[in-house]
């Protein structure tokens, strides 16, 4: 590694103390935050490393001796397409800030469904009283998740130990069952094995050209009539419109959406007017605890940095993600 001493770190996140202590603590480093464009422009000229989530084009533009970019998010396809032509530069992800709210929303949209909340709220807006008869208890269920990084194994922790339900996984590349995970599936034969197993399904996988459209109508119409879908990955690794088509001639009961292919969800989206779909705005994986557990994950990976170790989370440009 070159020489560390005095090195530059641009923060591109407005509320964050650059006299934190888990900051301080790491010697020979400068910290500046920079807020809007103007300010990023003129900070990242000398800036060996950026953490934020926005204006890395602007970054790019001005950088001189930018090593590293160390991403908030969990999902880094935006990123990983920005920097296609800097191979030099290291990027790292944010997983590991968001498993345990991510995957608090996603029981919160499948109980939300399963519980049919919707009716009751529309029916308490009225002052209406009238009982939901009819519904279906998780317990004892299949729950398939589909993509086992970091938020999904939470996902599969929290389901089977919280809720016991049996899970099953899908991964893109072969490697042994996390915790609480009864049998992994590979390839899009084991997708569409493990969907006619399934109750509901969870799609965590981040997007990569080997998951866009991954849940087409052919993997879509393996799940039973009774199951729900619940996405808090990536809206474009379901085919939208094969979903919408399911959900309105009933081959599939529910669907709790915290993210869609097109953002923000078009306000003449028929998913709007779909009573047994819960939509959320893209913020599954906010929490009062989010910014402190990013704040300790960069504090650790810069301390790697500065002493030329490793780091973790580095996004695999081969892959996508």
């Amino acid at each position: 590694m070159p020489e560390t001493d005095g090195m530059k770190v641009l923060i591109t996140l407005k509320d964050v103390d650059p006299n934190h202590p888990l900051l301080r603590a790491i010697p020979g480093v400068t910290y500046v935050v920079a807020g809007d464009a103007e300010a990023i422009r003129r900070e990242a000229v000398e800036a060996e490393v950026v953490w934020g989530f926005g204006h890395l084009e602007t970054v790019l533009e001005v950088a001189t001796r930018l090593r590293w970019v160390a991403a908030t998010s969990a999902g880094v396809e935006r990123f990983l397409q920005r920097l296609q032509p800097h191979p030099e530069i290291i990027l790292t992800t944010g997983a590991g800030a968001y498993d345990v709210p991510i995957a608090e929303h996603v029981f919160a949209l499948l109980l939300a469904v399963r519980r049919d909340l919707g009716y009751s709220v529309r029916n308490a807006v009225a002052h209406r009283w009238e009982p939901r008869r009819g519904m279906r208890e998780l317990a004892g269920s299949t729950l398939g998740i589909v993509g086992l990084g970091k938020i999904g194994r939470e996902v599969a922790r929290a389901g089977s130990q919280g809720f016991n339900l049996r899970v099953l996984g899908h991964k893109l590349r072969e490697s042994a069952p996390p915790e609480g995970v009864e049998r992994l599936f590979y390839g899009r034969d084991g997708l569409h094995a493990m969907l006619r197993e399934c109750d509901q399904v969870v799609v965590a996988a981040a997007l990569s050209p080997a998951s866009r459209h991954l849940l087409d109508g052919a993997a879509l119409d393996c799940l039973p009539p009774h199951a729900v879908v619940v996405n808090i990955g990536r809206g474009q690794v379901i085919d939208q419109a094969a979903l919408l088509a399911r959900l309105q001639d009933g081959r599939l009961a529910g669907a709790g959406l915290d993210v869609f292919e097109v953002e923000p969800l078009p306000d003449d989206d028929p998913l709007w007017e779909l009573p047994q779909v819960i939509i959320t705005a893209h913020n599954a994986g906010t929490s009062q605890r989010v910014r402190e557990r990013q704040l300790a994950l960069f504090a650790s990976q810069l301390q790697r940095f500065v002493a030329g170790e490793p780091l973790e989370n580095v996004a695999d440009r081969a892959q996508g993600y």
